[in-house]
């Protein structure tokens, strides 16, 4: 629901009221399911996109790299959620 909420905001170029909501729920991800999970990775994406598109790029690559790293453990490098990362990290 959170990052529900600040994909909202986002669409509405509101940054500030979107990226606080997007760290609460990766921060939520983070402790209930740990950082291999690929729940937190698909989190990461999200902020990633977040940022991208708001030009923070450097904040964006870190986070699709993360992203990748935890899907290519927990899926292999040839899985559909790794392409999507891949994709928006070369975007």
């Amino acid at each position: 629901t959170l990052h529900n909420l600040g994909s909202l905001y986002s669409r509405q170029n509101l940054f500030e009221k979107a990226e606080p909501l997007y760290k609460q729920a990766l921060e939520i991800r983070k402790v209930i399911l740990g950082e291999k999970h690929p729940q937190y990775a698909l989190s990461l994406n999200n902020f990633a996109y977040l940022y991208s598109s708001h030009n923070e790029l450097a904040k964006a690559e870190a986070l699709y790299k993360q992203s990748l790293a935890i899907n290519q453990v927990a899926f292999g490098k040839d899985h559909p959620s790794c392409a999507l990362v891949l994709n928006n990290l070369g975007s």
